[in-house]
């Protein structure tokens, strides 16, 4: 079963494993008894603000192209 929600805490309670997606990559694959909800928010914010960094094409995709 897939569940998709912004409630981490939410999520902690009903999953054995969080995913998170970001530019329709996976970038977190944890079980939810190896992680915390601060250390997911963490990972969150700064691969949030490594995408930033590189600059806002990556946060949109690649106008023309999909994948």
């Amino acid at each position: 079963m897939i569940i998709i929600d912004h409630n981490f805490a939410h999520l902690f309670e009903l999953c054995d494993r969080v995913n998170v997606m970001q530019g329709g990559r996976i970038t977190i694959n944890q079980r939810t008894q190896d992680t915390s909800l601060e250390e997911l928010t963490e990972l969150m914010v700064s691969s949030y603000r490594s995408q930033l960094q590189a600059g806002p094409r990556l946060l949109r995709g690649t106008p023309g192209k999909s994948g």
